[in-house]
């Protein structure tokens, strides 16, 4: 949630408290509650110091300070790590790689919504393109050359999103940094975590 976001739904409530609302006032309260992202991800913890297929996602809501999520290679058993899936407070979605052997192009499937996540320049994973049902695309980047560290999205008109490990070079722990509009979907934040990671880590042993 932004930060005119929060504002707006506190104004909301003490005039509804103290004042009382109108009829269009009201619709106007409804509809901006309705376009507010209800959670929002703090940071990606690896489950295991030696293995990266297994991670706990720190959130959290309005109605609940801090909580954790779920997000893990489907077929890790038989390292195969083309398929992950999630659970994190009121989502669930699955994440693979589009065509086998092929890590540049991914989908995100989730409540009936598909987001798409490929490479912008060919051989080159430091820029993706994700797009959200063909209605909304960012692009997301490593902020350094060559350097896994620090990602972000790129001139984006839906404000700041950053993902950047803990800990220089130590991809077993992310921080999250979110400042973006309301209409940006939890789907492609969860898709630009996913591929910082997976581009980061798969340069470790899992």
């Amino acid at each position: 949630m932004t930060f005119l976001s929060r504002k707006l739904s506190t104004f909301s409530t003490i005039t509804i408290l103290v004042f009382g609302l109108t009829a269009s006032i009201g619709s106007t309260y409804c509809y901006a509650q309705a376009e507010t992202d209800s959670l929002w991800m703090l940071g990606w913890h690896s489950e295991w110091d030696d293995a990266l297929h297994e991670w706990k996602v720190v959130f959290e809501t309005p109605e609940i300070e801090e909580d954790e999520g779920e997000f893990e290679a489907t077929w890790a058993h038989n390292n195969d790590f083309s398929q992950w899936d999630y659970s994190i407070g009121e989502y669930d979605g699955t994440i693979w790689q589009k065509w086998p052997d092929r890590q540049d192009q991914w989908e995100l499937r989730s409540d009936g919504n598909t987001t798409t996540i490929t490479t912008k320049w060919r051989n080159d994973v430091s820029q993706w393109t994700i797009n959200y049902n063909g209605e909304i695309k960012v692009t997301w980047m490593s902020a350094g050359f060559n350097d896994g560290n620090s990602w972000l999205i790129h001139k984006s008109p839906y404000g700041e999103f950053e993902f950047y490990t803990e800990f220089e070079n130590d991809p077993r722990d992310w921080l999250i940094y979110d400042d973006t509009s309301a209409v940006l979907p939890f789907d492609v934040k969860m898709a630009c975590c996913f591929i910082a990671m997976y581009v980061t880590t798969n340069q470790f042993m899992r």
